[in-house]
């Protein structure tokens, strides 16, 4: 045993949140031992680990971590700040199409952006989150003026649903899925609906001192991750009979749910070209540009794309 263990590579993956459909994949992988059969030795780390202090990003930044899964705003910051060389890069993305939403419950009569004007918007306090909600508002016609507040991110959901905020942030395969799951009614603005680009909401990033020495290694957690993304959408009920008896939290004691779930994920997963991981230039031009665009965000010079991803690990 010892020298099994010995033979088998070391991959710690930082999680950005509570266990979701976000990560279906991952979870499903390491419980059917898939990951052990490859030799990676797969340990995730949750963020509430050390109280919220540390985020993904960070931790992968101090190589405390292989991976970590954060948002296109979190590569932007470390790229674009003034470190002389970026320590971290996106490799992979989990869902090609962004499932980003902003939402107020129907009962309040909110069925518009635009009338968001002057209302309170529960925020998670993350990097233009507030720009995009306020573009969000003005393409609808609105002035894009909210007042925003916020609350430990694990009781977000739950103070809006009581009717604490009148709009807050939402992933329509997960949020959206368990307010139609529990009767609570929604008014859901995609943000690409509403003509405001985002790149990508999940991303896989590694630090880019480790890249080239691990990559053989990160190459075959991509290909065992990717297959078990793909089995979870082709039997999402017996997936979800799985995952809710192998992971030990409130929200995946519902195996209705958690198929729901993954069903209305499928459709984000995978790209038109039913590719899973892979990013395209085109989607990170769209953004970048609409953020300098819209002046928020500023550039001495401009940015070489190759700092913000690669897709090394799918060649």
């Amino acid at each position: 045993m010892r020298s099994m263990l010995k033979s088998m590579k070391r991959i710690r993956l930082a999680l950005d949140w509570t266990p979701s459909v976000v990560h279906a994949g991952f979870f499903y992988a390491l419980h059917k031992g898939w990951y052990d059969e490859a030799d990676l030795d797969v340990e995730f780390i949750y963020p509430a680990f050390d109280g919220y202090n540390m985020t993904p990003a960070r931790r992968l930044a101090k190589q405390k971590v292989d991976f970590a899964i954060s948002s296109s705003e979190s590569i932007i910051a470390y790229v674009t700040t003034t470190r002389k060389i970026p320590t971290i890069v996106s490799v992979a993305t989990i869902f090609q199409q962004d499932p980003s939403a902003v939402a107020t419950l129907r009962e309040s009569g909110l069925g518009r952006p635009s009338i968001l004007d002057g209302r309170r918007y529960l925020s998670y306090g993350f990097k233009y989150e507030e720009d995009m909600l306020r573009m969000l508002i003005r393409n609808d016609g609105g002035n894009g003026e909210f007042d925003s507040f916020d609350r430990e991110k694990p009781q977000i959901w739950d103070e809006f649903i009581k009717g604490e905020a009148d709009a807050t942030w939402i992933y329509q395969p997960w949020e959206g899925v368990k307010a139609a799951h529990n009767n609570v009614n929604l008014n859901i603005f995609p943000l690409r609906k509403y003509h405001v680009p985002y790149a990508y909401s999940h991303l896989l990033m590694c630090h880019v001192k480790q890249l080239p020495r691990k990559k053989v290694v990160f190459k075959k957690f991509m290909e065992v991750s990717e297959k078990a993304f793909r089995e979870i959408c082709e039997q999402p009920e017996s997936a979800a009979a799985f995952l809710c008896n192998v992971i030990d939290h409130d929200d995946w004691n519902d195996v209705e749910f958690i198929t729901k779930s993954i069903n209305a994920a499928k459709g984000f997963y995978f790209g038109e070209n039913n590719e899973w991981g892979t990013m395209n230039r085109s989607v990170w031009k769209k953004y970048m540009d609409w953020l300098v665009a819209n002046k928020i965000l500023t550039l001495s010079k401009p940015l070489d794309d190759s700092k913000l991803f690669n897709n090394q690990l799918f060649d």
